[in-house]
Formats: C-alpha cells, sequence, structure tokens
C-alpha cells in the first residue's frame, strides 16, 4: 500500500501580515521616505525569511528604488535677510529680530542659538563661544546637550550682530539665557517657529523663499 504525503510551508504571522499589508495595500503614490523605509523592512524580513529557509530567494533585495531629489538651496541676499528680522520684530520683539539676524551671520542653528547663556557671548573680542544645544532626549524631554559637531566651538560676530545682541545681554547675570521667554527660561523653539518665523516669513518672504 502506497501513501503520498504533502508538506505545507507555514510561514511566520509576521511574514504573513507583511505579505497581506503589500497586497492589500492603498495605490495612493508614496513619498520617496516612505518607500525607503517599506523597502528596508520588506528586505530584512525577506533576508530573514530566506536564512531561515522559509522561501527561496529574497525578491526584494536589488531593487531599484528611485532617486531622491534634493530640495534647492535658497541664499537670502543682505535686503531679505534685513526684511526678515524686521518682520520677525514685528511679530514679537526685538529679541527675535536680533535672533534672525544672529542665525543668518553666524551660522549657529536655532538650538545653539537658544542655548547660549550671557556668559558665551564676549561684547570685547565679539565672539560667541557654542557649547550646548538643546535636544530631545528618548523620552520625549528637552535637555542640554553637546552641540551637533560633537565639539565646542568659537564663532566670531560681524560688529551690527553685537550691536543688537547687546540690550539682550545688559543687566543680566552669565547664566541667564541670552534669548529668553517671559518666564525667564530659554525660547523653545518649537514655540518660536509658529508664533515668530512663521509669521515672519509669510510677511516678508517673496515666494522664492517657501
Amino acid at each position: 500500500m502506497s501513501s503520498t504525503s504533502s508538506t505545507t510551508l507555514a510561514l511566520p504571522s509576521t511574514v504573513k501580515l507583511l505579505l497581506t499589508s503589500i497586497d492589500s495595500a492603498d495605490a495612493a503614490p508614496a513619498s520617496l521616505t516612505s518607500i525607503d523605509r517599506l523597502h528596508y523592512v520588506t528586505s530584512a524580513v525577506l533576508g530573514y525569511a530566506v536564512k531561515a529557509g522559509w522561501v527561496s530567494s529574497n525578491p526584494a533585495a536589488g531593487v531599484k528604488l528611485p532617486a531622491s531629489q534634493k530640495a534647492e538651496q535658497i541664499y537670502l541676499n543682505f535686503e531679505e535677510v534685513e526684511s526678515l528680522a524686521d518682520a520677525a520684530e514685528a511679530a514679537g520683539t526685538q529679541s527675535d529680530r536680533a535672533l534672525v539676524l544672529l542665525l543668518a551671520y553666524s551660522g549657529l542653528r536655532i538650538n545653539e542659538a537658544l542655548a547660549l547663556t550671557v556668559a558665551d557671548v564676549d561684547i570685547t573680542t565679539r565672539r560667541v563661544s557654542v557649547r550646548r544645544t538643546w535636544t530631545i532626549d528618548a523620552a520625549g524631554a528637552r535637555k542640554l546637550g553637546m552641540p551637533k559637531t560633537g565639539e565646542r566651538r568659537v564663532v566670531p560676530l560681524v560688529s551690527f550682530i553685537v550691536e543688537e545682541l547687546k540690550p539682550l545681554l545688559d543687566g543680566r547675570t552669565d547664566d541667564e539665557y541670552v534669548f529668553r521667554a517671559q518666564s525667564g527660561q530659554a525660547v523653545h523653539d518649537h514655540n518660536w517657529r509658529p508664533r515668530v518665523w512663521a509669521k515672519a516669513v509669510a510677511g516678508r518672504a517673496s515666494t522664492r523663499w517657501v
């Protein structure tokens, strides 16, 4: 008496879920970032499936992804920077004007500038010490850390930037922040962007800025 037997390959639930979601995926266009992430996850899962002997090959390997296109870099001239700084002051205060000018002419990142204390600014030598930056930790809390480069640096300032900063330093102690909220704490960029920056850009920017 002869008998026949068949073997059914049982795919793990993770692979089944992935394949099902791909099969029933919405056909709406996805961004390049979403495509990259989906390909990475798909290839990783199928690669593991190949090693485990669940599938014979990884069809995601070697797939040519759409080339990403970098956004055009736009550089403002002196008049445009001045106009933007004026608009920032109109939306906020003189402190906001000084912040825009500092960012434009020093190369500091926004959270490096917002982490500056009075002690970091040397009016006499026209230098600013970039020692810290605001970051977000794993729990989503804001904290001070090293600059993005991992190194402290000293940045020279042009004379008119120093004049803009002087009113923010006069009568302040060394440990006070240069750019302060009404509470006396450092300005938070998540609040500053919609409160001042977005309004300044919308009010003064030409179409090539946005």
